[in-house]
């Protein structure tokens, strides 16, 4: 059984949303578990509805590391989020040199409906 990664992260005291039409901020990642070592592993994000892939990520490409421990998906500017209202799932991996698959996530982005007055 897979964990699964929640996007946007919530804790008891920070609740951030992700609105369609909106600036996505970067995502900060740490992993320490099965002592993987980011900056010798190939990491992959996939997002899609349905069959379109909406977010297509890898290490130099939308996700960047930044220790053996730490990475970031990339802030995506409101102009190229692809999300409308609704619930995304996608899977993210973490293969070491040897392509093995050392972590495996689903993931699930949450978008909330823009809200504007007239």
């Amino acid at each position: 059984m897979s964990d699964t990664l929640n996007i946007p992260i919530q804790t008891d005291t920070y609740k951030p949303v992700i609105s369609e039409r909106t600036t996505i901020s970067k995502i900060t990642l740490t992993i320490t578990d099965l002592g993987i070592d980011l900056l010798t592993s190939d990491v992959y994000m996939q997002v899609k509805d349905g069959s379109r892939v909406l977010i297509d990520v890898t290490n130099g490409s939308g996700i960047t590391i930044n220790s053996s421990t730490v990475l970031e998906i990339d802030q995506v500017e409101a102009a190229d989020n692809p999300f409308k209202e609704g619930c995304y799932t996608g899977d993210f991996l973490i293969k070491d040199n040897a392509n093995k698959i050392d972590k495996f996530f689903n993931v699930k982005y949450h978008i909330e409906k823009t809200i504007t007055r007239i």
